[in-house]
This record gives structure tokens, C-alpha cells and sequence, in this order.
């Protein structure tokens, strides 16, 4: 796809109503320059790949907090390590659930902006990702379904999803979810 730029960042669209692969340096993210082009860029695209930035965990905080506030999911403020290796941490099992459908920052008063992921290991076979564009499903919308729609809210709960891993869990495991 041709490259494309807002004031001055230039990006390439990856689908018709989703993604972007941003064309800036480790640098030129990290200066915060180009937040308010980022964030833009998000609400147009909803998803936006940053190709061979190789962030530590201490840059991916510093870039997402020039985007806005940083919402750590861990108690201690550090990046959360997402793994299916059972090696790799308690985390594994409950990965595992989010194969299936999922959105992050599901458990906050308020949702997060974003996520930002950074692949640390890459698989060799798979690790294909879907995303949705939410901003775009509403726009495309009739104004009848629309009409239906305003003011409805839904909750998601970490239960659902963690039944089509586990679907007979024992009390405690299914009080902790």
C-alpha cells in the first residue's frame, strides 16, 4: 500500500478500515514528537505496528505514557510478560483463554486508550492476531441499528472466558476469576 502522512508521520495503511505500520525511528517515538499524530492514528486505524522498533520494557512505558496515562495491568507497574509456556509464569493458563476472544483492560473503571504489545519471542509456526476496529463496525452501521443500540452496555467477565479453557473449575478457581 502506498505510504500516507499526517503532519509528519508517515504510515502505511494494511487494511481498508484497519491497521497502520507507522514509519518513524526508536528515537523519534521515544522524543513524544509525533503523540498527538499517534493517537489520531489510532482512533482512524485502531491498530498501528511499529516494525523493528526492538523497545525494552522501560521505552514501551516512556512511549505510552507520551500517549497518555500508563495503565499498568501488574501491582508493580512493570510490563505484563504474556506467555503460553507454562516455564514462563502463572500467566500461561489464563493466556490461554484469550485465544478465543478477548479485549484488554476489560477490568478498569475506564478502558484503556490502547494496548501496546511488543513481541519479545516470536513463534515459528502461527501467532496470527485478529483486531477489530470498533470505531469503524459503529460508523458502518445503519442509523436504525444505531438508534437500538445508544445507551446499551455490556460487561464482559473473565469467567466466560476462562470456561472454554477450563470448563469445570473448582469453587476457589472460579471465585478467583
Amino acid at each position: 500500500m502506498p505510504v500516507e502522512e499526517t503532519a509528519t508521520l508517515a504510515h502505511c495503511p494494511i487494511k481498508p478500515l484497519i491497521g497502520a505500520e507507522v514509519l518513524a525511528d526508536k528515537a523519534a517515538l521515544l522524543s513524544g514528537t509525533h503523540a498527538a499524530e499517534i493517537r489520531e492514528l489510532l482512533e482512524q486505524r485502531g491498530v498501528l505496528v511499529f516494525p523493528q522498533v526492538h523497545f525494552t520494557d522501560a521505552e514501551q512505558i516512556a512511549v505510552t505514557r507520551s500517549l497518555g496515562t500508563y495503565e499498568p495491568d501488574r501491582f508493580d507497574g512493570h510490563v505484563t510478560e504474556i506467555s503460553v509456556d507454562p516455564a514462563g509464569g502463572s500467566s500461561a493458563e489464563y493466556t490461554k483463554a484469550s485465544f478465543f476472544w478477548h479485549f484488554d483492560g476489560y477490568m478498569n473503571p475506564v478502558p484503556v486508550l490502547a494496548s501496546i504489545l511488543r513481541p519479545v519471542v516470536l513463534s515459528e509456526t502461527g501467532g496470527n492476531t485478529e483486531f477489530a476496529n470498533t470505531y469503524a463496525a459503529w460508523k458502518a452501521l445503519p442509523a436504525e441499528r444505531k438508534a437500538q443500540l445508544e445507551g446499551l452496555s455490556a460487561v464482559h467477565a473473565l469467567a466466560g472466558a476462562q470456561l472454554a479453557v477450563e470448563p469445570e473449575p473448582d469453587y476457589a478457581t472460579f471465585t478467583q476469576w
